[in-house]
């Protein structure tokens, strides 16, 4: 064996298993979300996923574990798509999975549509409501006034009446 041919086979084994140990790494994020999940510590799992997604490690696995978690809980429809949305976006087009991406999108966006409506909806009914109230309070000031205005007049027709 010649030296050069020595050193490569050297230098190989010695980068091998840091590659290997980077690729375990790699997916350490990914995996103590799962873990976290699994205890129900929600705020470390969703921690652990946006790590791995910084690192770029498993990055539509953990979008789509941030989806489900989001959608799961509720009131958070908003980001539940996104997530989706970017799981989707790091999805090859014929993988197996993009059917059911494909459907939480949709499933998400109606959610989100529908909270969008309803909030508008009730929007619309408390700007009607303050615009009654200001109209009611505003008959009672007339009403008042009218009230007043009227005294005035009887008190001033009856100065009229003791004059003659």
């Amino acid at each position: 064996m010649t030296l050069k041919r020595t050193i490569v086979i050297l230098l190989g084994c010695s980068v091998l298993p840091f590659f290997c140990g980077c690729r375990r790494h790699a997916e350490a994020d990914y995996q103590r979300g799962i873990e976290c999940m699994q205890k129900e510590e929600n705020d470390e799992a969703v921690e652990a996923f946006e790590a791995s997604i910084r690192k770029a490690e498993r990055v539509r696995d953990s979008h789509q574990q941030l989806a489900f978690y989001y959608e799961r809980i509720g009131g958070h429809d908003l980001l539940a798509l996104w997530h989706y949305e970017q799981a989707m976006k790091h999805t090859p087009k014929d993988a197996k999975e993009m059917p059911d991406i494909r459907a939480a999108v949709e499933r998400n966006a109606d959610a989100v549509l529908t909270h969008l409506q309803t909030e508008g909806r009730q929007e619309a009914q408390e700007a009607l409501q303050l615009k009654v109230t200001l109209l009611e309070e505003h008959a009672m000031r007339q009403k008042k006034w009218i009230e007043e205005l009227q005294r005035e007049n009887t008190e001033y027709r009856k100065m009229l009446r003791d004059m003659k």
